[in-house]
């Protein structure tokens, strides 16, 4: 009998039938995926402490799941465990039958020049699991759906619940299809109820559109009960879901967000071919950076090339009268920019300079050579501070249309009003504002993705406008210019000019 039996799929493969001489080798194999943290440990100290694996196995440890780029490092642990020959079970499973449908492109879209070479990337076999790297605005929602209309086949795209919105207008506007062909599943009795018409054969649907916090507690719940998940009301397990649906296509947008999610989801995805999108696959985080290379190796992405320079950039500095009574730390003693908006707005005369000042730059720079139609985007950090800020905003732009966009929010909030206010975590990524004019910035953020991302809403406008992006830094704040320092080098690389501004007098 086989010490262990390996199952191997397109994207991960499964370790089942673990005998104690093998179990290890494949527990030690396991830790190399763990990622540590810093928790709280006794009295005000912190310890390291496991954060999270990028790996996977149910409660009982029945089954371990690992992703199949570490099959050939896997199979040197087995080795050197002495674990070779027929002391290893290894069995291939079958790529599902895709099913086939036609998702016919309206005639007034076609490909630019340079979206050719991504097109022909997602269109050839391999790399299986595709990933494509394209700068903002360079049309990664554009070619992937070009290359699904050319390969005919089901796709299922799974993407953070804020974003199925924007994708059902994208989707929409460029597929010539009725709204009955789109299933759009959000939370786990729409999930069963999909599984439960596609074991009945009743699938005349043409894309799925799924939320991808309803796979992970699915995931979730498998990884706890194993196959007692079927007595709950799902039809299968999570990892027969493509094959269930005859899906030939997976498709994961801004796949940098929620990647430990979207990196697990490849241990249950077993797929004729599968896309991931990102304009920033780039951490601050040696880890991640190692996982990222795990899960799409360097040689094997599609990159962008030469990063097109459009945007203009600009530091606004402005200094505090009495920076000892700001707060702005957390529990951790880190930097926590709501911690920094709470303590200004206890303030009154405080906030409201504060407020003054994002004024001022708000007319030195979007009023400034305004043009009908060019729109604002401002960012802060907490919601009680982007409401007030509308507020306040909306007093002093009486003929413009200032309205707030948070998670609790209508969508038509961010892409409607010629000035929204908003979050990083809501509008920071994967949105296209028509005739964004400008950003500021109010937030010290430290990400390296988060900076480029937020960069990364600015579009080139067609009437040659050059639009601006703005961050703030106060003088006082050693953290502020720790973050602008980091932001200094990012932007000069990625904009046609950086200056920066002083504002004269403390707040």
């Amino acid at each position: 009998m086989a010490e262990l039996v390996v199952h191997l799929n397109t994207h991960h493969f499964v370790v089942r039938r673990v005998q104690a001489r093998a179990a290890a080798a494949v527990n030690g194999f396991a830790r190399k995926f763990i990622q540590y943290g810093l928790e709280r440990g006794r009295g005000n100290s912190f310890v390291r402490a496991p954060k999270r694996v990028f790996a996977a196995a149910t409660q009982n440890r029945s089954e371990f799941r690992f992703h199949i780029n570490t099959l050939k490092e896997f199979k040197e642990c087995l080795e050197t465990n002495f674990l070779v020959g027929e002391m290893v079970e290894w069995i291939q499973e079958p790529i599902p039958v895709a099913r086939a449908v036609k998702l016919p492109i309206f005639p007034h879209w076609k490909p630019r020049e340079d979206q050719e070479p991504v097109i022909s990337y997602l269109m050839g076999p391999e790399p299986r699991a595709k990933f494509v790297n394209l700068q903002t605005g360079k049309g990664k929602s554009y070619t992937w759906m070009e290359s699904v209309s050319q390969k005919g086949v089901l796709p299922v795209i799974m993407v953070k619940p804020m974003y199925l919105d924007k994708w059902l207008i994208d989707i929409r506007k460029t597929y010539d299809i009725d709204v009955e062909d789109l299933m759009v599943i959000r939370g786990s009795a729409q999930l069963m109820q999909l599984l439960q018409l596609a074991q009945a054969g009743v699938c005349d649907f043409k894309m799925v559109l799924v939320s991808n916090k309803t796979i992970q507690n699915w995931i979730k719940l498998y990884e706890q009960l194993g196959d007692s998940t079927l007595e709950l009301g799902y039809a299968i397990t999570p990892d027969k879901f493509f094959e269930l649906l005859q899906a030939g296509e997976r498709q994961i947008d801004e796949v940098h967000q929620d990647f430990h999610l979207n990196f697990k989801i490849d241990l249950y995805t077993n797929i004729l071919g599968s896309t991931s999108l990102s304009a920033t696959l780039l951490s601050d985080d040696d880890f991640i950076n190692k996982m990222y290379e795990v899960a799409y190796p360097s040689g094997t992405r599609y990159n962008g090339g030469a990063y097109d320079k459009y945007i203009s950039a600009r530091a606004v500095f402005y200094k505090l009268r009495h920076p000892n009574k700001i707060r702005y730390k957390d529990q951790r003693k880190n930097y926590n920019h709501i911690v920094f908006e709470e303590s200004i707005m206890k303030n009154d005369l405080l906030c409201s300079n504060y407020m003054q000042l994002i004024l001022q730059v708000i007319k030195g720079t979007w009023v400034k050579d305004y043009k009908p139609g060019q729109r604002l985007i401002v960012f802060a950090a907490s919601i009680e501070f982007c409401t007030m800020l509308r507020d306040f905003l909306k007093a002093h732009f009486p003929d413009k249309d200032v309205r707030r966009y948070v998670g609790e929010d209508p969508y038509e909030n961010l892409m409607e009003p010629d000035i929204r206010v908003t979050t990083l975590g809501s509008a920071g990524t994967a949105v296209d504002i028509p005739m964004l004019k400008t950003t500021v910035l109010t937030n010290a953020v430290n990400s390296s993705q988060t900076n480029v991302q937020g960069l990364g809403r600015l579009r080139k406008l067609e009437d040659g406008t050059v639009p601006e992006f703005i961050y703030f830094a106060c003088e006082d704040i050693p953290k502020h210019i720790e973050y602008h320092e980091r932001k200094r080098v990012l932007l000069q690389d990625r904009t046609v000019s950086y200056r920066s501004t002083f504002i004269p007098g403390p707040l």
